[in-house]
């Protein structure tokens, strides 16, 4: 019902106002209104510039109706949080501003999914990317990584305050690959040291370091194999030795798509062989 006016006339009792009685039943339905209202006839309170529940603590619900929203164009919460356009700030000085699901719940933002420690991308087969702005740069626990790339071959060195740069190697390998290994044989019977790829690589060479503690008997040799894709050939060269003899025996074939070495040690206390490898690419 739309408010009631009360016809007061044009002048003082000059007989074209409400009697009485009108302007009594207009009084009485305005206020019939105005009561019914939720704000009013509710454990709500409006005064002065706050609106307070009147009930023991009793929730306040702002409700749209429909598809409607509760439309701010500033909120403040608790008198440290602050909502205001697309920013949610903390607005007591060095206070953290801290998202927290509940339970075995989980905090989304967009298609990023934060649980515990760590992240991740609900969009299948999406990256997870980490960008900063300009020049600035993104920072892993402490670790400063450059915000531009490098040219081919280039490696990221740290300077021991973990801040990373790009740096060209004293040694760019392209068609090789180096690696080294440890292994300890226990018997004098033929026993495989290494494997490589025969698919991938055509050829190995070995820099093998050899210890029997047991006998204090110490020997350097220089292993060389290569594979056809069927057999495999190998001989070593170079051997210095305290004991006076070859500690290992090599030997080599193909298996299961893998060039192996092998090799039989002189007794069968414990051989010590440590080893670095330089395979070639077919």
């Amino acid at each position: 019902m739309a408010r009631q006016n009360i016809n007061i006339g044009i002048t003082a009792n000059d007989g074209t106002g409400d009697t009485f009685r009108i302007a009594g039943q207009k009084i009485n339905d305005n206020f019939l209104e105005l009561y019914d209202a939720t704000a009013v006839d509710s454990f709500i309170d409006i005064k002065g510039n706050n609106i307070t529940a009147t009930s023991t603590n009793g929730n306040i619900n702002l409700v749209g109706s429909g598809t409607g929203k509760i439309t701010f164009s500033s909120l403040k919460v608790d008198n440290n949080i602050q909502i205001m356009d697309n920013k949610i700030t903390a607005t007591q000085t060095n206070s953290d501003l801290s998202l927290e699901a509940s339970g075995t719940g989980e905090l989304v933002v967009d298609q990023v999914k934060f649980k515990d420690n760590t992240i991740i991308n609900t969009t299948s087969s999406n990256n997870v990317v980490l960008d900063a702005n300009g020049t600035g740069i993104v920072k892993i626990n402490g670790f400063n990584i450059p915000n531009t790339d490098a040219p081919n071959n280039y490696l990221l060195r740290t300077d021991g305050s973990k801040d990373l740069t790009w740096t060209l190697p004293a040694i760019v390998i392209a068609n090789s690959d180096i690696s080294d290994n440890t292994i300890t044989l226990n018997a004098s019977s033929v026993a495989t040291i290494d494997s490589f790829d025969a698919t991938t690589y055509r050829s190995g060479k070995y820099f093998i370091s050899v210890s029997d503690s047991t006998n204090s008997r110490y020997e350097f040799v220089t292993a060389n194999v290569i594979h056809d894709g069927s057999n495999a050939y190998v001989s070593s060269a170079g051997s210095v030795q305290s004991f006076g003899l070859p500690l290992l025996t090599f030997s080599a074939d193909v298996s299961g798509g893998q060039a192996n070495l092998k090799a039989v040690a002189i007794s069968d206390d414990a051989h010590v062989i440590k080893f670095i490898r330089i395979l070639q690419e077919i």
